[in-house]
């Protein structure tokens, strides 16, 4: 049995799955005559119960719908938790190895570090060894060579 709890003027959900459960019973329980109308009050409640459980359904869907966007324009960083995003985001570490070997967890380390990093990668000095520029060289050079026989390979005869 579903506990019993409704709003006024209409039975609630759980009064309507426990007379649907019922009709249910006495239906199969039944022989004889009156079968086929206790089967039509039982498809009768169960279409109702149906109904019902959809119009909930709907409700819920659009009051939750209309959180969400209040959220949007009251609090952002709620709105994200709410609708699940970064939940099981991990946390960047903020720590950095110094040259000695020692870890810093210090935010103005950490972000030094960083950004000298990140200049670096992003903007090479110009004094690269040359022996690395030509090793590029090489390498473009023996790629588009072994893109070529490919291409030959590929548009010979086939084989049976």
């Amino acid at each position: 049995m579903v506990p019993i709890s409704h709003g006024p003027n209409q039975l609630g959900f759980g009064e309507m799955w426990n007379d649907m459960c019922l009709a249910e019973k006495v239906w199969l329980k039944s022989k004889g005559h009156g079968r086929s109308v206790l089967h039509s009050t039982f498809v009768y409640k169960r279409k109702k119960f149906d109904k019902y459980v959809q119009k909930c359904k709907r409700e819920f869907w659009f009051k939750k719908q209309c959180e969400i966007d209040q959220l949007i324009s009251d609090n952002p960083s709620e709105f994200w938790r709410e609708i699940g995003v970064g939940r099981n985001r991990k946390c960047i570490p903020m720590e950095v190895t110094k040259a000695d070997g020692t870890v810093s967890h210090d935010v103005n380390d950490v972000l030094e570090k960083w950004k000298v990093d990140f200049d670096n990668l992003l903007n090479p000095s110009n004094n690269t060894n040359k022996s690395d520029e030509s090793i590029f060289e090489i390498n473009i050079a023996t790629a588009s060579n072994n893109r070529f026989d490919n291409a030959r390979k590929m548009n010979g005869d086939i084989a049976l």
